[in-house]
């Protein structure tokens, strides 16, 4: 595999993600899969570290994969940026936001995501809608503060992950038209004591961005609201699809391939209060889950994964 610090694009578009260890495998195969069942054609740049070498050998050895993987051994972030926070889990989150300023000059646009997330949809032409644009697109936030509020009052609102307006992955933008938005993201990530969904805002706002915001719906793109309406299967082309509201939906986000967080937030919904809550929720999480067992256990990368359903494990 190419280094990344001298890498020639195979495509027009890259994504960076981190791939985090921390047991979030299936996540990120589940992305890396669910783009080339989906035919995607992109770069992807792997910042990751000794726990994913072996995984990143068998892709090798995996024929006629669409997405190209790239890596970026978390070391040589260290020693690129050496004004980096000591912290693990911070690394893993804003090392992205320089691999991104870095690699993205080469590409027409760019996008970001996480590791805990998998790809449902072609999403090829959102990375079309950016390039060559000062917009830069984000997920809506149905639980954050409104965009209005924010702009007069971010410093004290945008404290906390489900109080800004905008999630912050998916983020896809033209790196070369955005590299002083990058770096102050990077900067205000060492000063502040917040993730990246806080920080991204933050500098948003402190910037007076909003205007360059390109507002993706969330139920597409995060799923936020996974309990409100009832997400189905269709078939098209041969190929399995998600929809919710009759709208295809293109990622989902948080760790539904873990049982016991599909336990949790199904026995969260109150169905005395909310039957028709409980009835979709219930619904949706098994559709997700099954998903990620799906693209784990069939498609290209097989990963060798205890995937059980909540109410199958035996006590």
């Amino acid at each position: 595999m190419e280094n990344f610090q001298t890498f020639k694009p195979e495509h027009e578009y890259a994504i960076v993600m981190t791939s985090r260890g921390w047991g979030l495998h299936p996540g990120m195969n589940a992305v890396i899969n669910g783009l080339d069942y989906y035919d995607n054609e992109v770069d992807l740049f792997l910042i990751h570290g000794n726990d994913e070498n072996e995984y990143l050998e068998r892709i090798k050895t995996i024929p006629n994969l669409k997405v190209k993987i790239i890596p970026v051994p978390i070391d040589i972030c260290r020693t690129l940026w050496p004004d980096y926070k000591k912290d693990e889990g911070w690394q893993n989150i804003f090392f992205r936001y320089k691999v991104i300023n870095l690699v993205g000059q080469k590409y027409h646009s760019i996008m970001m995501c996480d590791s805990d997330m998998f790809c449902c949809n072609n999403i090829m032409k959102y990375f079309e809608v950016v390039t060559g644009s000062n917009l830069i697109m984000l997920p809506s936030n149905p639980w954050g503060s409104s965009v209005e509020a924010c702009k007069t009052n971010w410093a004290r609102i945008c404290t906390g992950a489900s109080a800004p307006p905008f999630h912050c992955m998916p983020l896809f933008l033209d790196a070369k038209r955005h590299q002083e938005f990058l770096n102050k993201v990077w900067e205000r990530g060492k000063e502040e004591a917040y993730l990246d969904m806080e920080i991204l805002n933050r500098t948003i706002f402190a910037e007076k961005m909003t205007d360059k915001i390109l507002t993706l719906p969330n139920i597409l793109w995060v799923h936020t609201s996974w309990y409100y309406d009832m997400v189905k299967r269709v078939m098209y082309d041969g190929k399995i699809y998600l929809e919710s509201m009759e709208e295809r939906i293109n990622f989902v986000h948080r760790r539904w391939w873990m049982s016991e967080v599909c336990k949790k937030y199904v026995e969260d919904i109150d169905k005395d209060f909310c039957p028709q809550c409980y009835v979709k929720g219930r619904n949706n999480v098994k559709i997700f889950w099954e998903e990620y067992k799906r693209l784990n256990q069939t498609h290209k990368i097989k990963l060798d994964y205890d995937f059980r359903w909540f109410e199958d494990i035996k006590s």
